[in-house]
């Protein structure tokens, strides 16, 4: 196989390779296939790109519930693999906004409770480091991802200040452990305080 700057020459996306993909990660192979596959499949390089591109058809087709037929706790399989749960969520929240502009012809946020539902596990630091990494690359390219990631520590301050984060749970523990210990966090609720300090005056 040949490279280019030490980079695998990309093959082209042959519909069947990527349907192997998909076989692959639903589990939908025998022993024998998994060996054939794995010898063929996981040596190459440049076919090893071709699983992003099958990772994202599955993920599609779960969000649209179109699974054409297969048996749905493949998928449940498939998202247990490290950082799918997490993309599926963000493609979740993706599809929701645009159906909610399609309904509504107006600019709708792209919010779901799902999405910052994942965002807060983010704060405490309950995420895995592939869900982390996917969200960070997610937010930090995309100003209304990111407006959404900062308002859920902001959320997660004001239960803080609200006595809402009780004292031995599990999340006040979490908090207390990864959440203020982050550059910058520590002086975000001094100053939640403050403000709300001046608003009783």
């Amino acid at each position: 196989m040949g490279t280019i700057d030490n980079e695998p020459v990309r093959v082209p996306e042959d519909p069947e390779d990527i349907k192997t993909w998909e076989r692959y990660l639903l589990g939908e192979m025998t022993q024998e296939e998994v060996e054939d596959f794995e010898t063929r499949y996981t040596s190459n390089a440049a076919l090893l790109t071709l699983r992003e591109t099958a990772e994202k058809k599955l993920i599609e087709a779960y969000v649209d519930e179109k699974t054409a037929g297969r048996d749905t706790s493949r998928f449940e399989k498939f998202l247990a693999i490290p950082g799918m749960t997490t993309r599926a969520t963000i493609a979740r929240a993706r599809r929701t906004h645009a159906q909610r502009v399609r309904e509504t012809s107006r600019v709708e946020t792209i919010e779901t409770p799902e999405l910052m539902a994942l965002f807060r596990r983010y704060h405490l630091g309950d995420c895995s480091t592939e869900e982390r990494e996917t969200i960070e690359q997610t937010s930090f390219g995309n100003d209304e991802y990111f407006g959404l990631l900062t308002l859920a520590a902001d959320n997660l301050i004001d239960e803080y200040l609200d006595g809402k984060l009780v004292e031995g749970s599990e999340d006040r523990r979490k908090f207390d452990k990864h959440f203020k210990i982050i550059p910058g966090n520590a002086e975000k609720i001094e100053f939640a305080k403050k403000m709300r300090g001046d608003q009783n005056t």
